[in-house]
């Protein structure tokens, strides 16, 4: 049997197609309808999907409203898993915050992004 590193294992573990890069960076979770809003940390992000923290631990809704403020962009995403404090969510849609077309979510982003 071949010797395989660490590293190498990890590759031949990896399920995502796309790169992920580690970032730390502010991020806000919000239920669909607006009633659910968490600030988190994002750990780790892809074109596909980010690792969130949040900072207040409460089980997420299966899907979900990514929120990157910075670049004014809504995302709305399915929660593929959850353990303790972190949580990793793949993007389905995303919005720019101008074209959400939840009227409950333009008041969340107004609230938090203004």
């Amino acid at each position: 049997m071949p010797f395989i590193t660490g590293q190498k294992l990890k590759a031949l573990s990896e399920r995502r197609v796309v790169e992920r890069r580690r970032v730390n960076i502010g991020s806000w979770v919000t239920s669909l309808d607006g009633a659910m809003v968490l600030a988190c940390q994002t750990q780790d992000a892809s074109a596909s999907g980010v690792r969130v923290q949040p900072k207040e631990t409460q089980v997420l809704p299966k899907t979900v409203y990514y929120l990157d403020v910075k670049d004014r962009m809504a995302y709305e995403a399915v929660v593929r898993w959850q353990e303790k404090n972190q949580a990793g969510l793949e993007f389905t849609k995303a919005y720019r915050f101008m074209d959400i077309p939840s009227p409950e979510l333009k008041k969340v982003i107004k609230d938090i992004a203004p």
